[in-house]
């Protein structure tokens, strides 16, 4: 997985549903068009594309971390 920090400060890219399943395998489309669903990803949508910033992805990620005890 690619590191998008520069310096210390997250880097915004946008990207298309299926970059975002190739860059990052642990969301599924069936994932990512949920998450977009419950509003917990933000998303523009430019024609019929949705594009993803992908440093809303990894905050999404990173919040769905748990521990052993969840």
């Amino acid at each position: 997985m690619n590191n998008h920090q520069i310096n210390g400060n997250k880097q915004h890219r946008l990207v298309k549903t299926k970059d975002v399943v190739k860059e990052y395998p642990i969301l599924t489309l069936y994932a990512l068009e949920k998450a977009v669903k419950e509003n917990k990803i933000p998303y523009t949508r430019v024609g019929n594309t949705n594009y993803f910033d992908v440093v809303d992805i990894e905050e999404y990620i990173t919040s769905n971390k748990r521990n052993g005890d969840d």
